[in-house]
């Protein structure tokens, strides 16, 4: 599914615990949220991807009831919940740094949210054994918030989220606090944790690996708007736009180029097969040439292929990346394998782009 800018709202779905419909936001005068509009089905995973500023937070924020729509309705299980309270909408969240409290213990922690609605003792304790199984922190009960890891944290936060069978999870950068590696390991366990669960959930990240590793959908947001609506392998070989096309892809390229015949495009005066995921655009018309860094190819210089310098290449363990200047003075990144020689500084080199890789889309847009 792909939203255009001006894409009409949804009618409220019969089956989505959420649906989220024709939503505006302001602040202070300044377009935050334009209208958007998404349905989200039960035990969905769905990641929204954006740089900041593109509107991610402020629509969960809206969800969960911190902000109030300026316009639209937000519906859970078919019911808005827009003039409800925080504690009356059966969100459940889990933020960047957790926000767990350090003075009560991990069992603590996950009855909190049962304790507040007076839930009677022996349901919170059966639910809080089902939990502490479910993130497989049996025997961690009693255990201090501050002598645990950063995963651990992670899961009580979780569980304490899901403790009061929420209909949806929000779950804001809950990685953003934790280094590189960290990150990576832990994605395993939430992509486990949340597939037993079988949680929806509402995943806002800027990390393109992060969403693609652990999201079902992605929705792509940008100045307020989704950009591109779509399941994730889908949604990564055929981005709509420039914009969605760069943003997925890390380190992609974006190149000047003109439109030739037969929906071939022209770079530097080299025909390049490209895709065009929109209309081809009239021959001579520019266009942006978008292409992954792993999609060129470096070989010695010849008449039939662009030509580049060198300007480094960073060593990476599994591959090197190669950085590179055209002719026209135009950026250029390229993945190398280590068995490659490495190119030298200063030295030109032959530049192919594998055929069918790069996507092309109107200049100018978005």
């Amino acid at each position: 599914m792909i939203l255009s800018r001006q894409a009409r709202p949804e009618t409220a779905s019969t089956t989505a615990p959420l649906d989220i419909l024709g939503v505006s936001k302001s602040f202070a005068g300044a377009a935050v949220l334009n209208g958007v509009s998404l349905a989200i089905q039960p035990g969905e995973r769905i990641a929204l991807l954006g740089p900041s500023g593109s509107g991610k937070s402020t629509l969960l924020n809206l969800v969960a009831g911190f902000e109030q729509p300026d316009q639209g309705d937000i519906l859970i299980d078919g019911r808005s919940v827009v003039a409800l309270p925080v504690h009356a909408r059966r969100i459940g969240m889990v933020f960047q740094h957790y926000a767990l409290f350090p003075h009560l213990s991990v069992a603590e922690n996950i009855a909190y949210p049962l304790v507040r609605r007076r839930a009677p003792r022996p349901e919170i304790r059966e639910r809080v054994d089902r939990l502490l199984a479910s993130v497989r922190l049996q025997g961690f009960a009693d255990r201090r918030i501050q002598t645990l890891s950063g995963g651990q944290q992670q899961r009580v936060a979780i569980a304490r989220a899901l403790a009061a069978e929420p209909a949806v999870l929000l779950m804001d950068e809950p990685m953003g606090a934790l280094d590189r590696s960290l990150r990576e390991q832990l994605q395993v366990e939430l992509k486990l944790l949340l597939q037993e669960t079988r949680a929806t959930v509402i995943y806002v990240t800027h990390d393109q690996r992060e969403a693609l590793a652990l999201a079902d959908r992605i929705a792509i947001m940008n100045e307020g708007r989704f950009e591109q609506v779509g399941a994730v392998e889908d949604i990564y070989a055929n981005p709509a736009s420039a914009f969605a096309a760069q943003f997925l892809w890390a380190g992609a390229n974006r190149l000047r180029a003109v439109a030739g015949e037969g929906g071939a495009a022209a770079l530097g005066g080299i025909a390049v097969d490209a895709r065009w995921p929109a209309r081809p655009s009239q021959a001579g018309a520019g266009v942006d040439l978008v292409v992954r860094p792993e999609d060129v190819t470096l070989h010695e210089p010849r008449g039939d292929a662009l030509t580049a310098t060198v300007l480094t290449a960073l060593f990476a363990g599994t591959h090197r990346t190669v950085q590179l200047e055209l002719a026209s003075g135009e950026p250029l990144n390229a993945v190398q394998p280590i068995s490659a020689h490495a190119p030298i500084p200063g030295t030109a080199v032959g530049v192919t782009i594998r055929p069918g890789a790069a996507c092309a889309y109107p200049a100018n847009g978005r």
